[in-house]
């Protein structure tokens, strides 16, 4: 009986576009950025004194370059992306 309510949430729900290209998509800046981030934190040994403000650098650093990736690069290539289709 669940299988049937999942699969009417996954095809009867009413698709949103959240507009992501007006406010931007950070996910895969997040994605890409986020490990190194990490690790060179840890490099720092930031994770051993306070794991905390670790976790709130990595975050930070991380949505920073993200946040600069997708007006630098993404938004961009993304333009490019329909060229090929006319």
């Amino acid at each position: 009986m669940l299988l049937p309510s999942f699969l009417w949430l996954m095809w009867g729900l009413p698709q949103r576009d959240f507009e992501s290209h007006v406010r931007g998509d950070y996910s895969y800046g997040l994605y890409i950025y986020a490990c190194p981030v990490q690790q060179a934190l840890a490099a720092m040994h930031l994770h051993e004194a306070n794991f905390p403000a670790y976790i709130a650098a990595s975050l930070l650093v991380s949505l920073l370059l993200a946040t600069a990736s997708w007006h630098l690069v993404e938004k961009h290539a993304l333009r490019l992306k329909s060229l090929g289709r006319r």
